[in-house]
């Protein structure tokens, strides 16, 4: 694709020299926050490690069959005073969907998630700021 001045902005040439829109893609951020059950951070962090090793490649994968573009889980605290941030990235428009549960990935994930981590609830925002740019 070549880049034209002959089309207003950033808009790009297609096939047959028409204009077209700049793709532009929103990411949606939703986080949820845990406390890691006494005794069981290194569980947790044993799993995490496996999972960005072991079964990096299928974990990537079933992020695409829930519609995610991104997960990420950040651990903070120390011993049995740890908490963990679970943040999930979608498109706009864009919902999580439920993992499938026929995927033994997805069942240990789950196995470990209630065995090592307690979700706080509410969760409330206590800011949201986005650029003025």
């Amino acid at each position: 694709m070549a880049s034209s001045t002959n089309c207003l902005g950033s808009w790009t040439i297609r096939g047959g020299g028409l204009c077209s829109p700049p793709l532009i893609f929103y990411i949606m951020d939703k986080y949820r926050l845990f406390k890691i059950k006494q005794g069981k951070r290194q569980v947790w962090l044993d799993w995490c490690t496996e999972l960005m090793t072991i079964h990096k490649d299928e974990a990537s994968w079933t992020l695409v069959e829930e519609d995610l573009v991104n997960e990420m889980c950040l651990i903070f605290g120390e011993k049995d005073d740890s908490y963990v941030v679970y943040r999930w990235r979608t498109l706009t428009g864009k919902e999580k969907k439920p993992a499938n549960m026929n995927i033994d990935l997805n069942k240990k994930h789950f196995d470990k998630f209630h065995e090592c981590l307690d979700q706080i609830k509410p969760a409330v925002d206590g800011y949201n700021i986005d650029s003025a740019k």
